[in-house]
């Protein structure tokens, strides 16, 4: 669990919890880490409500559609409504849709889920996981802008 969702677990801070479970679900959409599962424990184990009544948005449950497109528009919409039944189903469409890397060997603890290599020789051909995960939150709140535009 990463130490600013221990610290907004600490503070009872709703909002710095629900944007580090999103940060948490885009670098690691399958669950497989057990990350999710356990922030969750820990979160309710404080009596901290998370949980927004769900918007009456459509949940797609036809699994045929479940790609990295709907998985990405799921986590835009949680930025919005944080609700105990797209939460699941994000989750859900996560492990559909990026079933691949349930197949990878499971990464012992420490080691970075993901690993970009950068084309910049100055860079030594490697940049964090921090880098990559920071990318991904602007991608994904540029993709929540819109849809919230959108509505």
């Amino acid at each position: 669990m990463s130490k600013f969702l221990q610290q907004a677990i600490e503070e009872g801070n709703i909002r710095k919890i629900r944007s580090a479970i999103g940060t948490e679900i885009m670098s690691d959409p399958t669950g497989r880490s057990g990350e999710i599962n356990a922030a969750l424990r820990k979160i309710e184990s404080n009596g901290i409500n998370i949980w927004e009544s769900h918007d009456g948005r459509e949940l797609d449950m036809n699994r045929a559609v479940w790609s990295k497109e709907y998985f990405t528009k799921l986590q835009a919409q949680l930025s919005s409504n944080f609700s105990k039944e797209r939460f699941d189903h994000t989750l859900n469409v996560g492990r559909k849709a990026y079933e691949e890397e349930l197949l990878k060997p499971q990464l012992q603890k420490g080691e970075p889920k993901v690993t970009v290599r950068s084309s910049s020789p100055q860079q030594g051909g490697r940049t964090g996981k921090k880098g990559l995960v920071i990318g991904m939150v602007v991608v994904v709140l540029a993709i929540a802008a819109m849809y919230m535009l959108k509505d």
